[in-house]
């Protein structure tokens, strides 16, 4: 006698009192009741149920639902499930309906299928199931019939399923079809906000802003795993330390994650779990090569099918890393039930991720092998290959506790310690360390080819100081020129760092075509060489120098192409290279220029996040100043101030020499603003003149000081200080600064009551500005630029970009202009009707009231409205009305 039902699997959760809301997945949900599947599937304890019953709260629907166990496994149990839950939302389907269900025979199957299917499709309403934790079926029949009734479900028919691995459907098909909505793991992380709204706001614990962050990155936004530290929270006196020491070995999680994830694995995933989690990230060929199994990618695909904490790193589910605290608990497990297989294992992925070129990696595991004799095999080949900031650490604190005859055994170690000292910024420690290896390399004998190559990395190093201590072109020439003589041919990936550093000496010497010259074929040899990340650095400082030279347009195209280069690296590789913060950073820059303001803030905070990631301090600080120049573009003057001061107190504690600079380029967007207090304080501290003679590094220090001399009105003093600064760059050719320039002295002329002097200035900037595409050098400006570029535009100077760039003036800035047939230069003419129509847009009259007023239908309003819209280029009523003031074709307020 079969076992009766239990009505309580029918019922829909309730909703706990102080959930966290989650609009943004309900409106996701909403968007997907259209279509035949939702699939909510996500790991153990990321508010599958919880999720559904609150959306199943707002709805006013008709919404059966079951809660399945391994008990439902029986095709008849699990659809007589389905059959009850579908009439407590009142559809009528037959007592004797499950009789023609007698075996799981196809026959019998899709028989009893078609009578419930035509019985559901007769239901005049929209019917919607759930079939919650649905990972709970393993019958292949169950999935067979499911299956069908996707294929053939009724129009008013929609499947939900909530399930911790994917179910044996054809998701792919659905998904093609249009008919899937998914929600998976990303999806339903916790963000910070709904963080501090769980930890703050409903368990009132009272954590501060930079702990729950860290809560949030260690738990990756695990509801659950917020859930269970929050329990320990609770009973901790010290939240901060409990935050910093929150692991996967917490008793609370390790529970967890025992019960739910590793104890339902049969034995073999289980072994593959433990060994596989000494790796950061891996892959099957990895996994393989160190387990010894040949099923590595079947694991893996059944892995991320179960959703069993497997992080995918790539869009080709190449690489893979564990959930951080699932990692952690497999390793904690791993080093008490087998430790010693620690070190083998580490030892073989070690040489493993060597035969494939990747260093960083090969370093990390021979350095938690503490394998001596392999980190000394390693470290001539990684010297200057970048790791993160942590591993630089692991890195430098393993030699640092090496003895002084293991240091003189093995000078590599010594100079990876420099080359680790140059790449975390401690470059007074790195001059230590030339001492130390010179007085080894004098005081032991090495074999000629030995000390020739050392010498020849200390070269390399030198002249990368030189540039970062700005210690003059020659230097850093002369250094890198020693180093290229000191090396092997073949030993392309430091001669190509080494030929970067002496391409951007002579950039600073104003050599820009043998620079640009030197960079692009270093980059395609490095290309050539698979040295991904030093081919994106030259790519990177080439377009730097066409920028620089005011090559816009090619430096434009040049990035587009270096980032598709780049990403399909990262792509391949896992992770981001860490020369990509320079790459999108100078991406950034060119789309600030273009004006394309959304597209230079992505960049810039990719930028940021990779140098953050990779421990780029000195690439940091630089982007974050550039986040704070896109939000003075965007005229979020709060924001531009942070993310600059930001960028100030990084670079002021690790390279002091560059502070100033920087101070130099958030004083120009000051300036803009008009607030002059800074930059007077610099001028008077540096005691800047107006005859002092600079160079170009000291160029925008001297603008900003003719745009201070300006602002209080001494215009001719101002004029002489810009001239001197034209000079200086016009004796160099950096056309890129020429321009910015030639505006200042264009606003300078115009103030000194110079008209033809200020047209010639700014006819001289858009000469080059129209061909290349500048449009913030202008904008940056205001409205004293805009009104004269609409005077030039009248005067038939460059009037088509003239125009182009008026139009993308922000409407707040509106130019004095004076009446409307000079703006007819600029934009197409309105007609007598279409001004009549204008005039009362301006007023506040509605299409209606415009028609009774003239006289006209309502459909001949809106015709002549779109073509006001179309002439002015604006897309509504408050757009045109600006603009049309900005051009003099309506009267100021």
């Amino acid at each position: 006698m079969p076992s009766p039902l239990l009505t309580t699997k029918l019922f829909i959760p309730i909703i706990r009192p102080g959930i966290v809301a989650r609009p943004e997945l309900v409106h996701k949900l909403d968007a997907g009741m259209k279509r035949k599947l939702i699939l909510v599937s996500a790991p153990a304890g990321y508010g599958k149920t919880t999720l559904l019953a609150e959306w199943i709260d707002q709805q006013s629907l008709r919404i059966g639902w079951v809660s399945l166990d391994a008990q439902d496994n029986d095709l008849k149990r699990f659809f007589s499930y389905i059959i009850a839950s579908l009439r407590t939302i009142d559809i009528p389907i037959h007592e004797n309906t499950l009789v023609s269900l007698k075996d799981p025979i196809p026959e019998s199957v899709s028989g009893f299928l078609s009578q419930l299917i035509n019985q559901i499709s007769d239901s005049p309403e929209s019917v919607y199931l759930v079939l919650d934790d649905y990972h709970r079926i393993t019958n292949p029949a169950i999935h067979q019939s499911l299956s069908f009734l996707l294929k053939n479900l009724p129009q008013n028919m929609h499947l939900i399923i909530a399930t911790r691995s994917d179910p044996l459907l054809q998701l792919a098909k659905l998904r093609a079809q249009g008919e899937l909505c998914e929600i998976r793991v990303d999806d339903l992380r916790f963000t910070i906000e709904e963080t501090v709204q769980y930890l703050n706001q409903r368990m009132r614990l009272g954590l501060s802003q930079s702990d729950i962050t860290t809560l949030t990155k260690k738990t990756e936004g695990w509801i659950v795993g917020l859930q269970l530290a929050s329990i320990s929270l609770q009973r901790d006196p010290d939240k901060h330390q409990f935050v910093l020491s929150f692991a996967g070995d917490n008793r609370y999680i390790a529970d967890y994650l025992f019960d739910e994830a590793f104890n339902r694995q049969q034995g073999e995933i289980q072994s593959f779990l433990l060994r596989t989690s000494v790796f950061e990230r891996f892959n099957a060929q990895l996994c393989d090569a160190v387990t010894g199994q040949d099923n590595s990618q079947t694991i893996l695909a059944e892995l991320e099918r179960a959703n069993l904490f497997l992080v995918p790193l790539d869009s080709q589910r190449n690489w893979y890393r564990y959930h951080h605290l699932f990692g952690e608990l497999l390793y904690n497990r791993l080093q008490r039930s087998n430790p010693e297989s620690i070190l083998t294992l580490n030892q073989q992925a070690s040489i493993w991720f060597e035969e494939h070129n990747l260093l960083a990696d090969s370093i990390k595991h021979a350095l938690a092998a503490n394998d001596t004799e392999r980190i000394a095999q390693l470290a001539e080949g990684m010297a200057i290959h970048k790791m993160d900031a942590e591993e630089l650490v692991t890195l430098l604190t393993w030699i640092n506790r090496q003895p002084e005859n293991i240091l003189r055994e093995y000078p590599w170690l010594l100079l990876a310690r420099t080359w680790a000292d140059i790449n975390t910024g401690k470059y007074d420690r790195a001059e230590t360390g030339f001492s130390e290896i010179e007085d080894i390399l004098s005081s032991q004998i090495y074999p000629d080819k030995l000390a020739i190559r050392i010498r020849g990395h200390l070269a390399a190093i030198r002249s990368y100081l030189a540039e970062h201590r700005s210690e003059g072109p020659e230097t850093m020439i002369q250094f890198a020129e020693d180093a290229l003589e000191l090396l092997n041919e073949r030993d392309i990936l430091l001669r190509s760092f080494v030929a970067i550093r002496w391409a951007i000496g002579l950039s600073l010497q104003g050599e820009y075509s043998r620079a640009i010259q030197a960079l692009y074929e270093t980059g395609n040899t490095c290309k050539l060489a698979g040295e991904g990340q030093l081919a994106v650095n030259a790519f990177s400082e080439m377009a730097e120098v066409q920028i620089l030279i005011g090559k816009l347009n090619q430096a434009h195209i040049d990035m587009l192409e270096v980032k598709d280069y780049a990403e399909m690296l990262a792509q391949a590789d896992g992770r981001w290279l860490p020369s990509m913060g320079l790459l999108y950073r100078d991406l950034s820059n060119i789309k600030y220029e273009l004006n394309e303001l959304e597209e230079a803030e992505k960049y810039a905070r990719q930028s940021v996040e990779i140098c953050k990631q990779c421990g780029e301090n000195e690439a940091l600080f630089l982007s974050l100043c550039l986040l704070g120049k896109i939000k003075f573009g965007k005229r979020e003057y709060d924001k531009f101030e942070i993310f600059f001061d930001q960028g100030l107190q990084i670079a002021n504690k690790i390279l002091p020499e560059d502070y100033l600079p920087l101070k130099h380029i958030k004083n120009h967007y000051l300036l803009l603003q008009g607030k002059i207090e800074e930059t007077e304080e610099i001028a008077h501290e540096c005691g800047l003149k107006i005859s002092d003679q600079f160079n170009l590094r000291r160029r925008l220090e001297y603008q900003n000081f003719a745009r201070l001399l300006a602002a209080k009105g001494e215009y001719e003093q101002a004029l002489q200080v810009v001239n001197n600064v034209l000079e200086v760059i016009e004796q160099v050719g950096a056309k890129g600064y020429f321009l910015r320039a030639k505006i200042l002295q264009a606003k300078i002329f115009h103030w000194l009551n110079q008209p033809l002097e200020a047209q010639k200035a700014l006819e001289e900037s858009l000469a080059l500005a129209s061909q290349e595409g500048y449009v913030r050098a202008y904008i940056d400006e205001g409205e004293v630029v805009a009104k004269m570029l609409y005077q030039a535009a009248q005067k038939g100077i460059y009037p088509d970009y003239c125009k182009k760039l008026l139009n993308d003036f922000p409407e707040e800035i509106p130019a004095k202009l004076d009446h409307l047939e000079s703006s007819r230069s600029v934009v197409e003419p309105l007609s007598p009707r279409e001004m009549d129509v204008l005039l009362f847009i301006s007023r506040g009259y509605s299409n209606k009231e415009i028609a009774k007023e003239l006289i006209v239908s309502l459909s001949t309003v809106k015709s002549h409205a779109r073509n006001i819209f179309g002439k002015l280029g604006v897309k509504n009523r408050t757009e045109a009305v600006a603009k049309a003031r900005m051009f003099g074709l309506l009267p100021e307020d």
